[in-house]
């Protein structure tokens, strides 16, 4: 039933618009924009792309959604959805595609790959504190085409550590 009601919470919010959108929700331009996008991109039928991190009593879901290719992810807390952020596309990143999607010991990870000559794996982790979810660090794995063998591995902390309404994959496509 919740997530029933997620689903219909989210298609209004998107379908509305960021400027008639509660304060509490930040679309970060999602790719649902109604209720039949919504039902069309496989949301209720992906339990596998579904994740349910308690954090401080808090029970958040996260849905992948799936428009014509575009994939976005939505963040929710309980019915009250709290971020719809948009995953890069092929013009945005070559060869983008989601990696893994999975909850942590103390929160969840999102990790990506993408790239042509030089290919990039990046996990973005999500920590709990204080009852919230936040960006903690990117893990970053990087290799060349030519030369697979020299991975060379970094994990960049955010400093201080980002709330999960802020997150967006701007900016993190680049080295």
């Amino acid at each position: 039933m919740r997530l029933a009601i997620l689903i219909l919470l989210t298609a209004l919010v998107v379908s509305c618009g960021t400027a008639n959108a509660p304060p509490n929700v930040n679309s970060g331009d999602g790719n649902i924009t109604s209720n039949s996008d919504l039902a069309n991109s496989g949301l209720e039928k992906s339990a596998a792309k579904k994740l349910t991190p308690k954090c401080g009593g808090k029970t958040y879901s996260i849905l992948i959604a799936d428009k014509g290719g575009n994939q976005s992810i939505v963040l929710a807390e309980g019915d009250n959805i709290r971020r719809i952020v948009k995953m890069p596309t092929q013009a945005d990143a070559a060869n983008f595609s989601l990696d893994h999607f999975g909850e942590t010991k103390n929160g969840f990870e999102i990790a990506v790959e993408y790239g042509s000559k030089y290919y990039y794996r990046k996990s973005f982790n999500f920590v709990c504190e204080n009852g919230e979810f936040y960006f903690d660090k990117v893990g970053i794995e990087r290799f060349e085409k030519d030369d697979p063998s020299k991975i060379t591995k970094k994990d960049v902390k955010t400093n201080p550590k980002e709330p999960l309404e802020r997150f967006s994959f701007t900016g993190f496509l680049i080295d």
